[in-house]
């Protein structure tokens, strides 16, 4: 990243923390900590839908297991939040719904947390929206039919341990300001992947076992993308011209558009990366 990005990345970032701190220096009330706990056992439903907007604090997401559907375990400052949690069925489809209406304070609060747990026995379309916070999602096992996750102010932590036990349609990932990164999504088994970067630095690591061809649509932010890919992995870039001057690449060949990676016509599966406008730079490196 040049000096002239970064700097514009370092005054946004001091812009936006100076305004949650003058929120909080008006905001005088003492946090009020409340508990809310929620869970429910696999039954009638043959499939999941899950919207989760979560406002300040720390947020994880990890696997349950096959017998329970879903389980929330929140705790959250009631002087400024209040929960709203749904969970209907219609058939056989069932749809949790998760959102935090905020008094807009900004006030952050080391106590305030949701750790989320998302059944592993049923196709789940997943989506995932963060405010102030640190969010650690770890999707590994989870039958992924779609993905949506919308990363706020702080670090975004997306990770894959274990192979998806179904194709996964469409992955979505929206960076927001701060650092966000993928663990494992060669394991997603996803066809098409939709990175929008925002302000601050990615890390897409595509390793992981590679069962079909995947598309990845670029659309830059500020700052940098960093792939991380396999050995065994096909790569070939489009970007425009001017845009291809801000790529780092290591055992590539140069393309008419675009670029080829060495070991392309030997590799089993390949992967398309198009990248479209931004500011900022795309880095390849090996695992």
């Amino acid at each position: 990243m040049n000096k002239t990005i970064a700097g514009f990345l370092l005054a946004i970032l001091a812009l936006t923390v100076s305004a949650c701190n003058g929120a909080h220096l008006f905001d005088k009330r003492p946090e009020r900590i409340v508990a809310l706990k929620r869970s429910k056992p696999v039954e009638q439903e043959k499939s999941l839908a899950a919207y989760i907007s979560y406002g300040v604090g720390q947020m994880t997401v990890s696997p349950a297991g096959r017998d329970v559907l879903y389980s929330v375990d929140l705790e959250y400052d009631a002087n400024r939040e209040t929960p709203s949690l749904r969970y209907a069925v219609t058939g056989s489809a069932g749809r949790l719904d998760l959102t935090m209406d905020s008094d807009r304070s900004y006030n952050y609060s080391a106590n305030s947390r949701l750790d989320l747990e998302i059944t592993e026995g049923l196709p789940i379309d997943l989506r995932l929206q963060t405010g102030v916070s640190e969010a650690k999602i770890d999707l590994s096992g989870i039958q992924l039919q779609r993905l949506e996750v919308e990363g706020g102010v702080g670090q975004t932590t997306l990770s894959f341990t274990k192979i998806n036990p179904r194709a996964c349609d469409q992955i979505s990932l929206r960076s927001g300001i701060g650092e966000f990164k993928v663990v494992g999504l060669g394991n997603a088994d996803v066809g098409h992947l939709l990175y929008e970067g925002g302000i601050g630095s990615a890390h897409l690591d595509l390793t992981g076992t590679w069962r079909r061809d995947t598309v990845i649509e670029m659309r830059l932010g500020v700052g940098e993308v960093n792939l991380i890919a396999p050995q065994e992995l096909g790569i070939e870039i489009e970007g425009h011209k001017g845009f291809l001057s801000s790529l780092h690449l290591s055992g590539f060949d140069k393309l008419a558009g675009g670029y080829r990676s060495r070991n392309y016509d030997k590799s089993k599966y390949h992967l398309l990366v198009r990248v479209k406008t931004g500011i900022g730079a795309v880095r390849v490196r090996w695992a």
